[in-house]
């Protein structure tokens, strides 16, 4: 069982690692030639700005859910005990807790991105083709739901070095 939920974290946390260099990539890349246009041929992309800045958001998000495969997220604070059993107990119940808030938050913020649907905003336009509002909000329900589970496998493989 700790093979197979191993293999999941880590191929989770492979995607992950390639969707955020190639995110900032593509935003490194973006703002460059915003800025080569704006100061040399004195013109701009009208959309890269808003486009950029909901790419911070994605990458803040897909970050996070990477931070919680790698155990580096947000944890309580506590003394380690020097009993090793009471040490797992304390990772499992973080994990765990971690894993209800980031389930409950997808849960919640999946809400959200519906009623943004149901509008039917448009954040921005490239010619004929509209941006709409929520495929850009979709990412927090994903990040919480990415989140949630890396936490959930760190909860159901207590025998990680890291959850120590």
């Amino acid at each position: 069982m700790g093979v197979i939920l191993g293999f999941i974290e880590r191929a989770l946390a492979f995607i992950e690692t390639a969707l955020l260099v190639a995110l900032l990539l593509a935003m490194i890349f973006l703002a460059f030639f915003q800025v080569i246009l704006r100061d040399f041929f004195h013109s701009g992309i009208l959309w890269a700005d808003p486009l950029l800045r909901h790419m911070v958001v994605w990458l803040g998000f897909l970050g996070a859910a990477f931070a919680a495969s790698q155990g580096k997220h947000f944890a309580w604070e506590m003394p380690r005990p020097k009993n090793q059993a009471l040490g797992r107990a304390f990772g499992a119940v973080s994990n765990l807790s971690g894993a209800a808030a980031s389930f409950l938050l997808a849960f919640a913020s999946r809400e959200y991105v519906l009623e943004e649907t149901t509008y039917g905003h448009a954040l921005f336009r490239i010619g004929h083709f509209s941006f709409p509002s929520w495929a850009s909000a979709d990412i927090i329900w994903f990040g919480f739901l990415l989140g949630g589970l890396h936490f959930f496998l760190r909860f159901l493989n207590p025998l990680k070095e890291e959850n120590r």
